[in-house]
């Protein structure tokens, strides 16, 4: 059985990396959906964000990284899977999935959501605050994967 772990990834940081992990542990594959999200006004491009993931993951062998655009649920047809996997830190984190769970349930019933609860070392890190700091040139390498911490500054030098 195989999953879809999707999310914008601006940036990938550890809480995703640990959840990447345990999914590969459960399924036989787990594709990394990296959405183009044009609303979402990302501070990494598509290119770029995908340039990280693979940094990040390249220790786990079965997963599969791919950048798409548009629904979900049609990369998830193209891929013949039915698994979505999403990570839960908060209260307001499992309102928004559970939402989000009935929406892809409506354009395809054969989805099922499972949720992971996040590693608590990891419940504070969310890509928002590492965009922030990263603006001001603070150590992020306790919330990224340390050789993903090398390239998000790489990238950043140009912005």
């Amino acid at each position: 059985m195989n999953a879809v772990f999707a999310g914008t990834f601006d940036p990938f940081t550890l809480g995703h990396l640990d959840i990447a992990k345990r999914a590969a542990k459960i399924y036989d594959k787990v594709f990394i959906a990296i959405a183009k999200s044009d609303e979402k006004h990302c501070m990494f491009d598509l290119a770029k964000r995908e340039e990280i993931v693979k940094v990040s993951l390249a220790c786990i062998k079965n997963v599969h990284i791919y950048a798409f655009d548009g629904l979900l649920t049609e990369f998830c047809k193209e891929r013949k899977c039915n698994i979505l996997v999403r990570g839960l830190r908060t209260v307001n984190d499992f309102e928004y999935e559970r939402a989000l769970a009935f929406v892809y349930k409506d354009l395809n019933p054969e989805i099922e959501s499972v949720f992971f609860i996040n590693n608590p070392n990891y419940s504070h890190i969310h890509s928002s605050l590492i965009r922030q700091l990263i603006v001001h040139k603070a150590d992020i390498s306790s919330m990224v994967h340390e050789d993903a911490v090398k390239l998000i500054f790489e990238f950043n030098k140009g912005m």
